[in-house]
């Protein structure tokens, strides 16, 4: 597809400014930028960022990766943010960049599976999953250091199997799978040594605290390029279950 028919949505945005930073190339005298990028978070962080923003750059910092922009007030691990993201634009028939970075481990397990197959189900034909996963030794780490207060006390799931194997029950077959610190994961920005490289042997109790990168494209009979009015149908439901509760 074209770059304008392109649509990303930044779930758990936070003060994410990928949409003003980042500016694709024209090519051929067409317009690099996608069509629309969607930020999603709870109201009260979006205000926040709002005001930072604001008071950073006033009203001069002009959007470089999308045509429009829109700011979606919700909360992922409730029902309802897909109906809502629905009614900010974003069009199922089109394919999308989903960035899930630093929010899937937030959410309880049923929460993260619920949304990631969410995420496959609003997607046309070769939409593509961006986002970071933990282990559970991670979690634990995590965790452990968390006690001293900080985000990382909040994290509440892991991944303790493959994530080929996990995503694809959720509607997704992986392309990539990066640890930071790897070849092509580390940007002349990481120190130390890398990390283990992976064994499709490990067991859960024996690995090491791991954290991955992933991107994953839409399987295709997971798709709403097939299923458009199903995934609407849903839509409208959840938009009717949240207006009621």
């Amino acid at each position: 597809a074209a770059p304008s028919e392109w649509q990303v949505v930044l779930l758990g945005a936070g003060l994410d400014t990928r949409a003003w930073r980042l500016a694709p190339r024209s090519r051929d005298g067409i317009d690099g930028r996608c069509r629309a990028v969607f930020e999603v978070d709870v109201p009260e962080v979006l205000g926040h960022k709002a005001s930072v923003m604001a008071e950073t750059f006033g009203t001069d910092f002009p959007l470089s990766l999308a045509r429009t922009h829109a700011s979606v007030a919700a909360n992922v691990a409730k029902r309802g943010w897909l109906a809502r993201l629905t009614d900010a634009g974003h069009d199922f028939a089109r394919p999308t960049v989903w960035v899930l970075e630093g929010l899937l481990y937030y959410l309880s397990q049923e929460a993260c599976q619920e949304v990631l197959r969410q995420c496959a189900g609003a997607s046309a034909a070769g939409s593509r999953l961006v986002a970071s996963a933990v282990n559970g030794a991670s979690l634990a780490r995590a965790r452990a250091r968390g006690k001293r207060g900080g985000a990382k006390a909040t994290w509440a799931s892991a991944i303790d199997e493959p994530v080929e194997p996990f995503l694809r029950r959720l509607g997704w077959t992986v392309r990539a799978v990066r640890q930071p610190g790897e070849s092509g994961c580390e940007y002349g920005r990481w120190r130390g040594e890398p990390p283990p490289p992976r064994d499709p042997e490990e067991r859960p109790d024996d690995a090491p605290p791991r954290t991955w990168y992933v991107v994953a494209e839409v399987s295709r009979s997971n798709s709403a390029g097939g299923a458009t009015r199903s995934v609407q149908t849903r839509a409208a439901r959840s938009r009717d279950e949240s207006r009621g509760s």
